[in-house]
């Protein structure tokens, strides 16, 4: 493969080609990385308004094993920080948890009192926040801080889920990625898997806007806004925007449906009463 020939695609499969090998290595040291420690089933939050619930997270469910690497992905909006706080019952008013199970290494983190949870952050579940003056200690040196996160946690092979917008930054930390649409987790796959062949149209846009060394100046854009959650159109919400829509589209919403092993996405093109 030459320069001349990278896609954004290709770039940012190849540079997630190494660190996701890395990763697997890591896992298989630690001796259990098919243990699931953390499973999130049918989770559901949403915001009470005038005009009735806004869905901000609608029914998602992923599982992560001992030292897997998960990202979510998507455009603002979708979701991402809202299903992050939930893990974490950090869900403020007048946004609620609807429905669902958040399983750590088997209990519900949904079900626990106040006193319980309290006890369960940070010593077993953690959250480090976006903002620099909100996630490090003024107080000592950013270097020992990170490598006291590295010696806590590279060690007993804790999961962990990164929520954001950089795709060179995802492809080069995640084993897996989750690509978030309107509330709903529309793709689920290997990083190395996701980047060289994406199922979900979606998914396709978000790779393909990915600014390349090859095409300076130019940038593909996702055509259209994302839709208002307290309006979604019928059927699948990313369907006004797809280059791929076809009838079913426009009046049956899509389950994720699983594709090979290790994938799954949520689109008619892969659904076979859809096909007929």
């Amino acid at each position: 493969m030459t320069t001349a020939e990278t896609t954004p695609a290709e770039e940012a499969a190849a540079s997630a080609a190494a660190p996701a090998q890395e990763t697997q290595n890591d896992g298989a040291e630690t001796g259990g990385s098919d243990e699931v420690v953390l499973s999130v089933e049918d989770l559901r939050v949403y915001y009470d308004t005038p005009r009735g619930p806004l869905k901000a997270v609608d029914g998602v469910s992923f599982k992560l094993t001992r030292g897997e690497r998960l990202a979510i992905v998507g455009e603002s909006g979708s979701g991402k920080s809202t299903l992050a706080t939930a893990l974490m019952r950090l869900t403020r008013e007048p946004g609620r948890v609807a429905g669902g199970k958040v399983l750590l290494e088997g209990r519900d983190l949904l079900s626990l009192s106040a006193d319980e949870i309290r006890k369960v952050r940070l010593s077993e579940i953690a959250l480090v926040p976006q903002g620099a003056m909100n996630s490090l200690n003024p107080v000592m040196r950013v270097e020992d801080q990170i490598i006291d996160g590295i010696i806590d946690h590279s060690e007993n092979g804790s999961p962990t889920v990164l929520v954001g917008h950089d795709m060179g930054l995802v492809a080069q930390f995640a084993d897996t990625i989750g690509v978030m649409y309107a509330g709903r987790l529309v793709e689920l796959a290997p990083v190395r898997q996701i980047f060289q062949d994406p199922l979900h149209p979606y998914t396709r846009l978000l790779i393909n806007s990915l600014p390349s060394l090859t095409t300076k100046g130019s940038f593909v854009a996702i055509p259209g806004l994302p839709p208002t959650l307290l309006n979604l159109p019928a059927g699948c919400s990313f369907n006004p925007r797809c280059p791929d829509v076809f009838e079913i589209c426009r009046s049956v919403t899509p389950g994720m449906l699983p594709h090979g092993k290790e994938r799954s996405a949520a689109c008619h093109l892969y659904d076979k009463e859809a096909d007929g």
